[in-house]
């Protein structure tokens, strides 16, 4: 195994077993990057202590939080290789975190939301960017969880939202009519133009000879199925090109 091969086996651990969030496992997967690109000749799996000091110390512009993460994630990806005895010792154990000041959260004063919420719609973008903004100010969510929101999980008649969070534990959020009205604009006035450019991606490349399995792995569909929709599109394509072009009518 080489080292991208150790982060991927330790990665599927991450989800499979620990049953970290996406948002989490991609924390984790870059630190690791980092380090096997430092030592791209060397197998991340011997690396001494001495290895590891040398690496943290090119971290040094890093804010304390990203260094003390970085610790972290390097601490967990030894010790499950010392669970699969892979290793016998963790260069990690006398690391120490580096000390995080606390600091009390900063804030937007009522005039200051006013300001920032006031944004002309005229496009979808300005629209999408004002409902994202509405939402996480009525409902105090997370970046990743407004990311990672889906629209069946906005209920715009109770005036709630069901959010996946940490420890993949719900829970339901209320919102008020403000953010539902940005919300509404977004996803029923613009949204559906915004996603032509998606289907006409799909379909040029079905027309083009892409295979229908590629295009599913692009656009994220969980079920060919779904795919199989762009199929038909460029079918109907078909019939009305014979029909405009063949000569005998």
């Amino acid at each position: 195994m080489n080292n991208n091969d150790y982060i991927a086996e330790f990665t599927v651990y991450l989800e499979l077993e620990l049953n970290y969030s996406n948002n989490t496992i991609s924390s984790y997967g870059n630190d690791l990057y980092h380090l096997s690109k430092y030592f791209e000749k060397k197998d991340i799996l011997n690396l001494s202590v001495r290895d590891i000091e040398n690496y943290l110390q090119t971290l040094n512009d890093f804010s304390p939080a990203s260094i003390s993460h970085a610790i972290s994630s390097l601490r967990t990806f030894y010790n499950y290789y010392i669970k699969l005895n892979k290793i016998r010792e963790n260069p990690m154990d006398t690391i120490r975190q580096p000390k995080l000041g606390k600091h009390l959260p900063t804030y937007l004063t009522i005039e200051e939301v006013d300001k920032l919420l006031t944004i002309h719609v005229n496009d979808g973008f300005s629209a999408r960017n004002k409902a994202i903004l509405e939402l996480m100010y009525a409902t105090g969510l997370r970046i990743s969880e407004v990311v990672n929101l889906e629209f069946k999980n906005i209920d715009t008649e109770e005036c709630i939202v069901r959010v996946m969070g940490k420890g993949s534990k719900e829970r339901i959020v209320p919102i008020n009519d403000i953010a539902i009205e940005a919300l509404n604009i977004y996803i029923k006035g613009y949204r559906p133009n915004m996603l032509t450019l998606r289907h006409t991606f799909a379909t040029h490349l079905l027309e083009n000879g892409a295979d229908l399995r590629i295009i599913q792995e692009l656009l994220g569909h969980s079920d060919i199925s779904t795919t199989q929709i762009y199929t038909h599109l460029t079918n109907q394509k078909l019939k009305q090109d014979y029909l405009e072009y063949f000569p005998r009518k």
